[in-house]
C-alpha cells in the first residue's frame, strides 16, 4: 500500500475522532479512560497514525492531528482522572473542527460539516447523539464498512439512506484492530504533553 497523503490522514482522523470515538464516548456503559490513555488499545491517539488504529512510529504520526489532540484532549490524558463524558465529546468535536478548518483539500471537503455540535443523548435507545445528525452517522457507518470491514445491517442501511461503495481495505483493517501505540510513539506524545503542561 502506498502511504496516504497528509490530507488523507487528516480526513480519516477526523472521521475517527468525532464519529467512532465519540460514538464510543456516548455509550453509557463504557469506561472513558481507555479512550484517552496513550497505552490503551484503539485509543484516540491512534487516530493520528496513517491508518487509524494501526500502530505507527513517531514519524508516522500526523503532526497536525497530534497538535490538536494535545491541545484539546491532552489535559484529560494527563490528569489521571476519568474524563467527563460531555467534556470528552466537546474536545473531540473541537479537534475535528480544527482539522477540517486547517485543510481545504478535496478529501476533507467531502466530509460532513462540523456544525451543529453534538452532545450525547443518553435518554434515547435509537439516537445516541443530539441533535440527530444522519449525515455524520452515515459517514461513520460508511467508514466502518470501508476501512474496518464492519457491514451495517440491512435495516440500518435503509434507515440511514446510505450508499456503500466497494470495500477498500476492510479485511486487512480488521487485523489491525485491538492494537496499541508502540512505546517509542507513546514516549514521543508524552513529551509533547509535558511541553503543553509547562506552557499553561
Amino acid at each position: 500500500e502506498q502511504p496516504p497523503t497528509v490530507s488523507r490522514v487528516q480526513a480519516v482522523a477526523a472521521h475517527v475522532l468525532l464519529l467512532d470515538v465519540m460514538d464510543k464516548s456516548c455509550d453509557v456503559t463504557a469506561d472513558l479512560s481507555p479512550l484517552v490513555h496513550l497505552g490503551s488499545a484503539m485509543s484516540v491517539w491512534m487516530c493520528c497514525c496513517a491508518f487509524p488504529y494501526a500502530p505507527c512510529p513517531p514519524e508516522g504520526l500526523s503532526p497536525r492531528c497530534v497538535d490538536a489532540l494535545v491541545e484539546h484532549v491532552g489535559p484529560m490524558a494527563s490528569s489521571g482522572e476519568r474524563p467527563g463524558r460531555d467534556d470528552l465529546v466537546l474536545a473531540l468535536q473541537l479537534v475535528r473542527e480544527g482539522l477540517l478548518a486547517a485543510d481545504n483539500s478535496s478529501a476533507c471537503a467531502l466530509l460532513a460539516p462540523a456544525a451543529p455540535r453534538l452532545r450525547c443523548n443518553i435518554t434515547s435507545a435509537s439516537d445516541s447523539w443530539a441533535p440527530p445528525r444522519p449525515d455524520l452517522f452515515c459517514e461513520l457507518t460508511r467508514w466502518r464498512y470501508q476501512d474496518l470491514g464492519v457491514a451495517p445491517s440491512a435495516g440500518e442501511a435503509r434507515l440511514l439512506n446510505c450508499s456503500f461503495p466497494p470495500r477498500e481495505s476492510g479485511p486487512a483493517a480488521l487485523q489491525r484492530t485491538g492494537g496499541a501505540l508502540p512505546e517509542r510513539t507513546r514516549k514521543f506524545i508524552h513529551a509533547r504533553l509535558g511541553l503543553q503542561l509547562e506552557e499553561r
